[in-house]
């Protein structure tokens, strides 16, 4: 609690890092194998992929908590959209890129990152999000989708 608030909401839980992270690095290491003789982005190992990939999902957690904080610091239910013309336009857009910055971050700290995949991570995270979001919804893990 923080000024009798919750500091996040219900939906941050422990189980997003104990699934995303690894799930994320084992992605990354899939990648880095399917790709196995030509060119990479960084020139490491499929374990090293595998951390950089666990490291870049825990970025993309990371990322969601400032977010889930402030909103519930001015009273916004986990779940819910933000009313008003500001505020609701403001965490449409902070919603959708959080996560996806968080992971960003920690690649950019980790390893050169070229500005073109920067532009890419960012318009897929953001259709990603979009996507996941509406599977998670019907499959009964929302109440409903972003």
């Amino acid at each position: 609690m923080f000024r009798g608030r919750r500091l996040l909401g219900d939906n941050k839980t422990a189980r997003g890092f104990v699934v995303m992270v690894p799930a994320t690095g084992l992605a990354f290491m899939v990648l880095a194998l399917a790709g196995s003789g030509t060119p990479g982005l960084w020139p490491l190992t499929a374990a090293q992929y595998l951390g950089l990939g666990m490291l870049a999902g825990a970025g993309c957690m990371l990322g969601e908590l400032p977010n889930s904080f402030i909103k519930r610091q001015l009273r916004i239910p986990p779940g819910s959209r933000a009313a008003g013309r500001v505020a609701g336009p403001l965490f449409f857009v902070v919603d959708r890129l959080d996560s996806t910055l968080g992971a960003l971050a920690a690649l950019m700290l980790s390893v050169p990152v070229p500005p073109a995949t920067i532009v890419y991570v960012l318009l897929a995270g953001i259709a990603l999000h979009g996507v996941l979001s509406v599977v998670t919804f019907r499959l009964g893990g929302k109440a409903r989708a972003a």
